[in-house]
């Protein structure tokens, strides 16, 4: 998905967190200073992990067994979408 898609997509979501207005965020994007040092790792079921540095995420991840989607967005390597289920994980730190 186009990165414009992407903020479309999870501007609300993205505005509670990074508390800017929806608005803003389509219209001018993610700024550097939206990001920090923190990194986002995503652990699936099958042992495959991912590390994403300069990244938050935002979506639910309860632990109700459904498969829920979240969305990682990085200063430098875009933006990205997985869908997690109940033995998969992820953290930010």
């Amino acid at each position: 998905m186009p990165w414009i898609g992407m903020l479309e997509n999870w501007q609300m979501a993205l505005s509670k967190r990074l508390e800017r207005s929806a608005e803003d965020i389509v219209e001018n994007s993610l700024l550097a200073t939206d990001f920090s040092n923190a990194s986002v790792r995503v652990q699936f079921e099958d042992g495959t992990d991912l590390t994403f540095r300069h990244a938050f995420y935002v979506g639910e991840t309860p632990a109700d067994g459904a498969i829920h989607r979240i969305a990682v967005f990085t200063e430098h390597c875009g933006y990205q979408e997985f869908w997690i289920g109940s033995s998969d994980r992820i953290s930010e730190n």
